[in-house]
C-alpha cells in the first residue's frame, strides 16, 4: 500500500527519486519510533520525578524543548538558503541531534545514582537542551532538502506515510516502555529506554545517508537586516500563519499540563 502511495507519476520514475522517497519514509518512521521511547509527555517526566525533580523541573521539559527546538531556527534558516548542497551539513547536524540520547543512556546507567539529584537533573537538562537545539538547527536544512528532492505532488503523501508508519511503530514502543518500566529497576530501566531511542534514531540516520542529492540547488543570500524585516512583515501580513502560531502555542501549553499531573 505504501509503495503505491509513494509511486511517482508516469514519466517521472527514476532510481534516485524512488530511493529518496523510501529513505525519507523510513527515516521519519524510525525517528518517531525512537522518540516514542523517550516521550516528552510520559517517559521523561517520570524520569525527572524519579531523579528528584519537582513540579518546576517537570514543567521545564516542554518549555525547554519548545524553545530549544524552535527559536534557533530563526537564525539558521537564512544561512541554510546560501548553501547549494545541503546533505553534508544535514548529516552532521542530524548526528549531533541523536548523540545526546546515547550520552543520557550512559550517564543514567553509570552516574545518575552516584551524584546529587541537582547535579543529575542539571546534566539531564543540558543534554536534553542539546538534543533540542541540534534538532532546531537540523530542521530548516531538512525542510530545504525535502523540498529539493521531493516533487510537489508527492510531498503530502510522503509526510503522511512517515507519520502513519511512525504512529504504528509508536504503539509498539509504548508496549516496550511499559514492559521495561515494570520489569527493570531504576535507573537501568530509563538507561535502556534512552539506549533504545538512540538505536532507533541511529537506524533512521542510516537511511538519511542513502538520500541522493545529485545537483546543487539555488543559493539565495539575504542581508541580515532585510531578513529581520521580512520576518516582521510575515507576522504582520500573513494572518493564516499567525493563527497557526497561536494554535501551535496552545497545543504546546496543553501538552505541558499533562506532565504536571504526575506531581499530583
Amino acid at each position: 500500500m505504501l509503495s503505491r502511495l509513494l509511486r511517482p507519476a508516469p514519466g517521472r520514475e527514476n532510481r534516485a527519486l524512488r530511493q529518496n522517497l523510501a529513505a525519507n519514509m523510513m527515516d521519519g518512521a524510525l525517528f518517531a519510533f525512537g522518540m516514542s521511547f523517550v516521550s516528552l509527555q510520559t517517559v521523561l517526566p517520570v524520569f525527572v520525578k524519579r531523579s528528584g525533580g519537582s513540579s518546576v523541573e517537570l514543567g521545564l521539559i516542554p518549555v525547554l524543548w519548545t524553545f530549544g527546538y524552535n527559536f534557533p531556527q530563526i537564525f539558521v534558516a537564512n544561512y541554510v538558503q546560501r548553501i547549494p548542497l545541503k546533505k553534508g551539513l544535514f548529516l552532521k547536524t542530524a548526528l549531533v541531534q541523536r548523540l545526546p540520547w546515547l550520552l543520557l543512556a550512559v550517564f543514567t546507567f553509570l552516574v545518575v545514582e552516584r551524584v546529587h539529584p541537582s547535579v543529575a537533573l542539571l546534566v539531564f537538562f543540558v543534554l536534553f537542551a542539546l538534543a533540542a537545539v541540534a534538532g532546531s538547527i537540523n530542521l530548516p536544512i531538512w525542510f530545504d532538502l525535502i523540498v529539493k528532492l521531493t516533487p510537489l505532488d508527492l510531498r503530502g503523501r510522503l509526510l503522511a506515510a512517515r507519520n502513519l508508519c511512525g504512529a504504528l511503530l509508536g504503539v509498539l514502543a509504548g508496549w516496550v516502555v511499559k514492559l521495561v518500566l515494570a520489569t527493570i529497576d531504576y535507573p537501568a530501566n530509563f538507561a535502556l529506554l534512552f539506549l533504545l531511542g538512540f538505536a532507533a534514531m541511529l537506524a533512521s540516520y542510516i537511511f538519511l545517508r542513502m538520500l541522493v542529492e545529485d545537483r546543487p540547488g539555488p543559493a539565495a543570500a539575504v542581508d541580515r537586516k532585510d531578513y529581520a524585516r521580512a520576518l516582521s512583515r510575515i507576522l504582520r501580513t500573513q494572518r493564516n500563519f499567525r493563527n497557526y502560531l497561536v494554535s501551535d502555542a496552545l497545543m504546546i501549553a496543553a501538552r505541558g499540563d499533562a506532565a504536571c499531573l504526575l506531581q499530583r
